[in-house]
């Protein structure tokens, strides 16, 4: 866990680096670190079987493959003015098998992959899985087609089957839609029988600029 100082000099450093690059120079490189990521997702890809893909990975080298990945994408949000800093405790698999997520983005919900210890499983609309970029990729996320009952259905079996086995599948990330009000609270949503009372814990994005979010 990052703790308050630890955020201070990450700060102190981006003012320093901030202060010799201009703009243009700071996107070159948070492409750039992009593109680093790409070539370890493709290894993992290409060199994992669809069954490991899908459970927590388990292979030294698929671990290394994904933190390496994760500290590019970190590397990246920072050259990007993103700075993550947590508080509380991090819930294992055993612990709390589904996470609830607020606020929901395409181009927020990465940031919640850096708050795992091993690969979290995200449910993320179809369309947006390489918008949201490689670590996301990496994730290999529970995809959804909003407007396919069948896709739903699905999706609601795989979550329901990751929940019961927290020590065979990662756990499950969730962003509901229109769970927050006006931005400062969350409101109450249907939980249904998907989270079959396993405990689940909530997370919540707060940032310095309204108009991140």
């Amino acid at each position: 866990m990052q703790k308050l100082n630890t955020c201070i000099i990450y700060i102190y450093i981006q003012i320093i680096v901030f202060s010799v690059t201009i703009a243009p120079i700071r996107l070159v490189l948070c492409l750039f670190f992009r593109c680093l990521q790409l070539p370890f997702f493709y290894v993992l890809k290409n060199f994992s079987t669809s069954e490991e893909l899908e459970r927590t990975f388990k292979k030294r080298w698929q671990i290394i493959s994904f933190k390496i990945i994760g500290a590019l994408a970190r590397i990246e949000l920072f050259m990007g003015s993103v700075i993550i800093c947590e508080k509380g405790k991090r819930a294992t698999a055993e612990e709390a098998p589904v996470i609830i997520v607020a606020p929901h983005r395409f181009w927020i919900d990465p940031i919640w992959l850096h708050l795992f210890n091993n690969r979290a499983s995200p449910v993320i609309a179809e369309e947006t899985v390489k918008l949201a970029g490689p670590l996301m990729m990496a994730s290999f996320p529970i995809e959804i087609q909003r407007s396919n009952e069948i896709s739903r259905k699905k999706v609601t079996q795989s979550i329901i089957k990751q929940a019961k086995s927290p020590d065979i599948y990662p756990q499950v990330l969730m962003a509901p839609e229109g769970i927050l009000s006006n931005g400062k609270g969350m409101l109450k949503f249907q939980e249904r029988d998907i989270f079959m009372g396993k405990t689940k814990n909530v997370l919540i994005l707060s940032t310095d600029s309204q108009s991140f979010c």
